[in-house]
């Protein structure tokens, strides 16, 4: 018989794992094609999990409240019409996945996304991974087999080596640490008691992660964005009629941070163990809440590519997707940059925190009419101008206070000069 094997879908890269919430189906159950199967929660989502195939479901490996890595068997499903006495041919699919899973470069051999972490995490080459015996199916290799790989290193390394080897010893006495939240002091007062929902407790462990993981620091900055102010009401009801689509604040700072990364690609990079890796896209995430308190971040895929039309569409596109309830996995994943927005709800600056794997994320604030002193050739005047501040959190591990100010100063010098010719 042929069979299709359910996997945990490949997550992002700042995230190998969901919590299984709901499952939808039970064993013996026949479903057809699009038929919902489960729910995953994980940092950014809750999604629901359709099925790829018609069929029969024959076995179910997990369960609900079930915390689970990428790439985990999550259920078998034979195929509508195949009879138990075929020879058996077993199938895999990663589902509410976009991109097909694909093996480590110059690698024949399938990794998954948590073997691929772990080896950028500690070291490992595909040379090394050669020597590697894989005890999964087919002679994959798994999470134990790595840490097996770095067990063994750790007892033939030489003297002269073992500080090296040094390295490994949390991840093989402790694999899989958790940042643990303190239980709260116990005290008698009037009140309810709320029930964080799923997606919130992951949201929390993972800002808690974030500020035990990078050391934060935050710049902060004003812009005179009265020129841009003006350009926007000037220009977007032509835009509008030519394009169906407005100009919003956040899109123009999508093209103008992206301009900024690509003079300062520090800032578009991630620490891996020792190592910086600078990375070549750019892809920025922006914080988008709805009106039941989920938090959200959708990614603009390949900012560099596009014009300011271009990422007001994708902007738009996605800001609908997070009011209607259908953004998906693979909108919110592989972002090497974030904005979030302050000035939403009037406020003029905050210190935000970082969303790993990521090295910095900017907040916009709002923006104000205030007095403000203006160079002439007859003299300084005072005159009305908008203005707003601009606070960078970043990784002060990587990124120091030079390299911060410049990048802000970047950024001020062109949205204060903003006047692209978008008709």
């Amino acid at each position: 018989m042929s069979i299709y094997q359910i996997l945990m879908p490949k997550l992002g890269e700042s995230v190998v794992e969901g919590t299984i919430s709901k499952i939808m189906v039970s064993e013996g159950d026949t479903i057809v094609e699009d038929d919902l199967l489960l729910e995953i929660t994980t940092a950014k989502v809750d999604s629901e999990v359709p099925s790829p195939v018609a069929g029969t479901v024959t076995k179910i490996y997990c369960e609900e409240d079930q915390l689970l890595s990428a790439g985990t068997l999550l259920m078998d499903i034979r195929l509508e019409g195949e009879e138990d006495d075929e020879q058996e041919e077993v199938q895999e699919t990663e589902v509410a996945s976009t991109e097909q899973e694909r093996p480590q470069d110059q690698t024949k051999r399938f990794l998954s996304p948590l073997v691929k972490k772990m080896m950028n995490e500690y070291g490992i080459s595909l040379r090394d991974l050669e020597k590697v015996q894989g005890s999964g199916v087919g002679g994959r290799v798994q999470k134990a087999d790595i840490l097996n790989y770095l067990a063994k290193q750790e007892e033939v390394a030489p003297p002269t080596q073992k500080s090296h080897s040094e390295s490994f010893k949390s991840v093989i006495e402790n694999p899989s640490p958790k940042v643990q939240t303190p239980e709260p002091e116990v005290f008698t007062a009037n009140g309810d008691y709320l029930e964080m929902g799923n997606t919130r407790k992951v949201i929390a462990q993972r800002m808690v992660e974030s500020l035990s993981t990078s050391a934060h620091v935050t710049t902060v900055v004003q812009a005179d964005v009265t020129s841009l102010v003006q350009w926007r009401k000037k220009t977007n009801p032509q835009v509008k009629e030519k394009h169906q689509v407005s100009i919003s604040f956040l899109s123009v700072f999508v093209e103008v941070v992206t301009k900024a990364l690509k003079r300062y690609p520090k800032l578009n990079s991630s620490i891996v163990g020792d190592r910086v890796l600078l990375k070549k896209d750019i892809n920025i995430g922006f914080a988008a809440a709805t009106e039941q308190d989920d938090l959200f971040v959708p990614v603009v895929k390949d900012c560099d590519e596009l014009n300011i039309i271009g990422i007001s569409k994708r902007v738009q596109k996605l800001i609908d997707k997070v009011r209607d309830g259908k953004l998906g996995i693979d909108e919110m994943t592989g972002g090497t940059f974030t904005l979030t927005n302050f000035g939403s709800f009037k406020g003029l600056f905050g210190t935000p925190i970082i969303n790993q794997p990521e090295v910095a994320i900017l907040a916009l604030g709002n923006i104000e009419k205030v007095p403000a002193v203006i160079e002439t050739e007859l003299g300084d005047v005072i005159g009305i101008r908008h203005k707003m501040y601009l606070s960078l959190s970043h990784d002060h591990r990587i990124i120091d206070g030079m390299l911060a100010g410049k990048f802000l100063q970047a950024i001020v010098e062109e949205i204060e000069s903003y006047n692209p010719n978008v008709i």
